[in-house]
């Protein structure tokens, strides 16, 4: 199942109690090229909880929207975590350190984004993409990638399948 309109998640966005901005795309899968039946989910729906990959389904928590912050630079909120966003603890990247849900914004009150959630899609989405770690607002050389299911980050290699996504579809 694919949700693939922005009324769909303005709905979803509004009934959770979120802002609801102009950028916020659909909801759809974040697959991986590698195996385009494998789906990024949370492992649980706890802040901090890991990212993984298993078996596309279409529930909530296999879907994503893409919120643009800049020219290719996006946070991915999770469809089935209120206000939950691929993230990455400060001190990284590093290989091996795994990707989680945490806060999509400040926790302050003041809807500032948070770098830990953002990522360089290098091209305008949909598309299939690299994603690089924009933490600090700055964008690394470490990708999004797949190890033993576990959502992680390392060394970008633009020939490894692990580490290119199907996103924003």
């Amino acid at each position: 199942m694919k949700f693939n309109t922005a009324f769909v998640s303005t709905v979803f966005l509004a009934c959770a109690g979120l802002a609801v901005g102009v950028d916020v795309g659909p909801f759809t899968p974040w697959r991986s090229v590698s195996n385009s039946n494998l789906c990024v989910v949370p492992s649980s729906t706890a802040n901090g909880a890991s990212l993984v990959v298993k078996a596309c389904d279409g529930s909530l928590l296999q879907l994503w929207s893409w919120l643009k912050d800049g020219t290719n630079i996006y946070r991915l909120q999770n469809g089935g975590t209120p206000n939950a966003c691929a993230w990455i603890n400060d001190g990284g990247p590093f290989n091996g350190q795994h990707v989680i849900i945490g806060e999509c914004t400040l926790s302050d009150g003041s809807g500032n984004t948070v770098s830990n959630a953002q990522w360089d899609s290098g091209t305008g989405l949909p598309n299939v993409v690299q994603l690089k770690s924009h933490i600090h607002f700055s964008t690394t050389s470490s990708c999004i990638d797949i190890v033993n299911s576990n959502v992680v980050m390392e060394g970008c290699n633009s020939a490894s399948l692990t580490q290119k996504w199907i996103v924003g579809e």
